[in-house]
């Protein structure tokens, strides 16, 4: 079963709030979303496009934006799409969008360990090409993620 939450009861309050935001002074609206694509507040609009009806800036998506496909649809509606937890599990994921290979949706309970525990990253190795946060820590084995231990 899914469940939508919202803060905001509906599109016109969520905007309210976003055009209230737009009178800062203010780079982006990022929105974060369970799947960027969803539909929301019951019409056929998806979170970025009714934002975009409230405000101008730059704005960022996430959720369920795993390959090329999946990103250059969110580029649509939004001017940076955010994948961070395919990026964390799959260390060559900019290399294999670019070559646009077909890839891996992860559940939500398999991507959850890219939050979790964590290992270091060997800094000999040659990561060029591949986004890697600064604080990013995790190894991979062959094709299995292991649990692994975030080192302080």
């Amino acid at each position: 079963m899914v469940f939508w939450l919202s803060l905001f009861g509906t599109q016109t309050e969520y905007q309210e709030v976003i055009s209230l935001l737009s009178s800062e002074p203010i780079d982006v609206v990022s929105v974060s979303t369970y799947d960027y694509q969803k539909k929301a507040f019951n019409n056929d609009k998806n979170m970025a496009q009714i934002t975009r009806g409230a405000t101008s800036p730059p704005i960022f998506i996430c959720g369920k934006i795993y390959d090329r496909s999946t990103t250059e649809d969110a580029l649509q509606d939004a001017a940076v799409a955010l994948s961070a937890k395919s990026m964390l599990l799959n260390l060559k994921w900019v290399e294999e969008v670019r070559q646009g290979k077909v890839l891996p949706l992860y559940t939500s309970e398999e991507a959850n360990i890219a939050y979790t525990s964590l290992t270091q990253i060997p800094h000999s190795h040659n990561w060029q090409g591949t986004l890697v946060p600064a604080d990013c820590y995790f190894t991979r084995h062959g094709n299995n993620l292991q649990d692994l231990q975030k080192k302080f």
